[in-house]
């Protein structure tokens, strides 16, 4: 009995040291990755693996918290007895895991596996783990990531993951007990690094390290002009309304002149019939004003026609469009297939509108983005936003580009400011507005 205990410690003081530990490091990468994007993380196991995955789930989900930052999304396909059970008595024991997944899994989701032997070997029922496998091959397919956590050679699931490790054993009897010991103990080593890198990371980012672009809505000459100096501003909208405010007469005196000083962003201006043809001639001479010219079409005219075949038409000529004044997913879906793939076109949807009505804006931006994901020449612009913060939630949604009013652009220097000191200087904006109009009780 002494020697199987000595033996045992010293195979796994030995496992220990040769471990690769930059695995550890980017798998917490690929977790990190995940939280940063609201991915989701699946996770499966057979037989002891099993556990260890339920195990996983139940810590990345709340061992990883941090307060005030947002939680890992985590869910353990081996737990919905009647699921797993469904899909063993109609289709076999491999689909257990895919078959779970096709609902779910999507492009930058994480599947984790647990396997001893990683699907290698055999046994009375056949090769071991191919419920593992089929899920593995699915998941590259959706262009999900795959993290692997094996032992003895690692097996199909070495070779099919994007990261992998490996507890170094290769022999019984002390094999299949150190290596169902060790993921546990690994994946608590994971879940450690992972808080403490999500507990790092300063949440309100600088302006200028947002992947979505800024794009200056409004109308006025003299300040277009000027936010074309500003780096952070990367294009320019336009419309009738804001035109009209900014007391713009004529349209194509006004076009030709913004064009003559903005030559390297791009521009979108909108044409203004409720006619079809009309707007058709009204685009192409939009679209010859300029190369950086993007022609805005709305989404239906006052009738509620659909725009489709127009915007098919023109985008089919080379022009780049930019359709407008979309609110409903339905319309993103409706509208995306009549762009020609082969011009560049930007889908606008107005969140800002979408939020007064009392609707969160976020999950139908992102379902938008995950939806024009099929469509490589299409941008999703966020549109008609309210505060400073819509251009974090258009970051968060996965948005390409946001509008923002001049307003918003003179408000950015405000952003990551210290709230205490902000509090402070409201104090003191009250106490003086108030002294400086002499008010008396």
């Amino acid at each position: 009995m002494d020697e199987v205990i000595k033996n045992y410690f010293s195979e796994l003081e030995r496992i220990i040291k040769e471990i690769d530990k930059e695995k550890i490091n980017e798998i917490v990468e690929l977790l990190f990755t995940a939280w940063k994007n609201e991915r989701i993380v699946y996770i499966m196991g057979c037989g002891g693996s099993a556990s260890t995955a339920t195990h996983l789930a139940c810590d990345l989900a709340k061992s990883t918290i941090v307060p005030g930052k947002k939680g890992l999304k985590t869910i353990s396909l081996v737990d919905n007895i009647p699921l797993v059970s469904a899909w063993t008595n109609d289709s076999g024991w491999g689909s257990v895991f895919k078959g779970q997944l096709q609902n779910w899994l999507g492009q930058g989701d994480v599947l984790i596996g647990f396997s001893v032997h990683g699907g290698s070997g055999a046994g009375e029922a056949g090769p071991w783990s191919q419920n593992l496998v089929q899920a593995m091959a699915f998941a590259k397919e959706k262009g999900a990531k795959v993290i692997g956590f094996s032992g003895f050679e690692g097996g199909k699931m070495k070779e099919m993951s994007d990261v992998c490790i490996t507890v170094p054993i290769n022999s019984e009897p002390f094999g299949t007990p150190l290596v169902e010991s060790l993921h546990p103990t690994l994946s608590h080593l994971v879940c450690l690094a992972l808080r403490k890198k999500i507990s790092e990371i300063n949440m309100v980012k600088k302006i200028g390290e947002l992947k979505v672009k800024i794009f200056a809505d409004g109308a006025d000459k003299q300040t277009m002009l000027e936010f074309n100096q500003n780096p952070l501003v990367k294009g320019f909208t336009t419309n009738p309304s804001l035109m009209k405010e900014a007391g713009v007469i004529d349209y194509q005196a006004f076009a030709k002149e913004i064009l003559a000083a903005i030559k390297d962003k791009p521009v979108s201006l909108e044409v203004f019939s409720d006619d079809f043809p009309e707007m058709a001639r009204q685009a192409k001479i939009i679209n010859r004003l300029g190369e950086n010219i993007y022609v805005k079409i709305p989404i239906t005219n006052t009738k509620a026609e659909s725009s489709f075949e127009l915007i098919k038409e023109l985008s089919s000529q080379g022009i780049k469009i930019n359709v407008t004044a979309i609110l409903d997913l339905d319309q993103v879906k409706h509208i995306a297939p009549a762009f020609s793939s082969a011009a560049p076109g930007i889908v606008s949807v107005f969140a800002g509108r979408i939020a007064d009505t009392g609707r969160d804006p976020v999950p139908i931006m992102k379902e938008a983005k995950e939806f024009l994901r099929g469509f490589k020449n299409l941008e999703l612009l966020w549109a008609s936003p309210r505060q400073v913060f819509d251009i974090f939630q258009a970051e968060e949604a996965n948005c390409d580009i946001i509008t923002v009013l001049p307003g918003f652009l003179k408000k950015l220097d405000r952003i990551g400011k210290d709230l205490k000191d902000y509090s402070l200087e409201t104090v003191k904006m009250f106490y003086d507005d108030a002294r400086n109009q002499e008010y008396k009780l």
